[in-house]
């Protein structure tokens, strides 16, 4: 049960991913663009709410949208260049 929850944390979905070989999502360069503006906008957006706003946005599709921890590793990238 822990498992589904945390799978549900990360993506959102209790979809089962591929086992094995598959590649991990990466963010292309406009998604990491709108997570900055989104960060720019309110800096204490989580990053599941981040998530959110790219579905909502139509930014990404629900198979393409980063999960939480990619979200959060992108905008430690952006924070870090900034300073």
């Amino acid at each position: 049960m822990s498992k589904i929850l945390g799978r549900y944390y990360e993506t959102g979905t209790i979809k089962p991913k591929a086992i094995g070989g598959s590649k991990p999502r990466v963010a292309t360069q406009d998604v990491v663009n709108k997570i900055a503006d989104y960060k720019n906008e309110c800096a204490s957006i989580f990053a599941w709410e981040i998530r959110d706003r790219l579905l909502q946005d139509r930014v990404c599709k629900e198979d393409t949208v980063p999960s939480v921890s990619l979200i959060k590793k992108d905008t430690n990238k952006t924070k870090n260049s900034q300073a």
